[in-house]
């Protein structure tokens, strides 16, 4: 679904939240303008059922070495904790991208204020819940 292997072979171009709740793995594409802020969409997301942890996936742009670099970011948020995850890329032969390297930022207590599972949305998207089977790299996870 979301390996670094099929990004790197697909792309990305959108963000993505995952909602980790009792036995699955819900995910979230979304596409085109954002009705709200992204901590605001995540916020939308964790607020559709109890979820005990939540990530974001998306393409953003990084700093490696003095260079720029586009990239692809994960943050996750867990028991207050929130770690963030770095692949920068550039593209190779045949226009196919290429991980530069992986690197990962120290994991931190999520400042006062900035929960993506404990406050309410500014803005309320009245999401409901994905109505398809999720895929994970040919392993089917049904819907609860």
């Amino acid at each position: 679904m979301h390996s670094d292997a099929t990004i790197l072979a697909q792309g990305i171009d959108h963000p993505v939240v995952f909602a980790v709740l009792d036995g699955v793995v819900e995910s979230w594409h979304f596409q085109g303008p954002l009705p709200c802020s992204l901590e605001d969409l995540v916020r939308n997301v964790a607020a559709v059922r109890d979820c005990w942890a939540i990530a974001l996936l998306q393409p953003d742009t990084t700093v490696l070495e003095g260079v720029q670099h586009r990239a692809v970011v994960t943050l996750a948020e867990l028991a207050g904790r929130r770690v963030k995850r770095v692949m920068p890329v550039t593209t190779g032969p045949g226009g196919k991208l290429q991980a530069v390297g992986v690197f990962y930022l120290n994991e931190e207590a999520v400042p006062e204020g900035e929960s993506w599972l404990s406050i309410k949305p500014a803005v309320d998207l009245r999401l409901g819940r994905p109505n398809s089977p999720q895929m994970f790299d040919g392993w089917t996870v049904p819907e609860a």
